[in-house]
């Protein structure tokens, strides 16, 4: 099954780089990776993302482990608590 990521970061390299982690992570899924430009780091804009059903808003630098929580929570699986 294919599950849908946003990620919205103005920097190529780095949603580049994201991808490829998408393309290891051992979920059982497949990821289509939406890039998006940012907007001004905003916490009106994170809360409004939240809001619309974002599972997780992680802001950089950001921690590989979190992001695999988050994306295990918006699965619906049960996330080890973050340290």
């Amino acid at each position: 099954m294919t599950k849908r990521v946003l990620i919205v970061d103005d920097e190529p390299l780095l949603i580049a780089v994201l991808r490829e982690i998408f393309a290891r992570f051992q979920h059982g899924h497949t990821y289509e990776i939406t890039p998006a430009h940012t907007v001004a780091d905003d916490t009106e804009k994170e809360a409004e993302a939240l809001i619309e059903g974002a599972a997780g808003y992680l802001h950089k630098p950001f921690d590989l482990r979190e992001l695999n929580r988050l994306v295990t929570l918006a699965l619906g699986g049960d996330p080890a608590p973050s340290a």
